[in-house]
């Protein structure tokens, strides 16, 4: 989990602010400017409720996208596929065009 979003849910959560900085990773801010920015003093219940949601719009946005990125992944395999086909296809036709016009002059015996 991305750690600005392990510290989202961990203020949502209600954890104590050293619980919620524990969630840091590798973020460029100090731990004292994250304490200092995400005091749960003025976090309310509404606070915690609109995070929440918004979070869940996040996620369930993240998961469509990530539908909508394996149908056109299936569908560009499907096309590929169709365009190495028709290339191998049209490979084969020339090759043998090219055998054939060779042998009506004489080039093949």
């Amino acid at each position: 989990m991305v750690p600005a979003r392990a510290m989202v849910k961990a203020h949502i959560a209600g954890r104590p602010m050293h619980e919620v900085l524990d969630c840091k990773g590798r973020l460029r801010a100090s731990r004292d400017d994250l304490f200092e920015a995400s005091s749960t003093e003025q976090f309310s219940l509404v606070h915690r409720f609109v995070a929440e949601e918004i979070l869940q719009h996040i996620e369930h946005i993240e998961q469509r996208v990530a539908r909508m990125d394996q149908y056109l992944l299936e569908g560009l395999r499907a096309a590929s596929a169709a365009v190495a086909n028709h290339h191998r296809h049209r490979s084969a036709r020339r090759g043998h065009a090219a055998g054939r016009d060779r042998h009506r002059h004489g080039q093949l015996r």
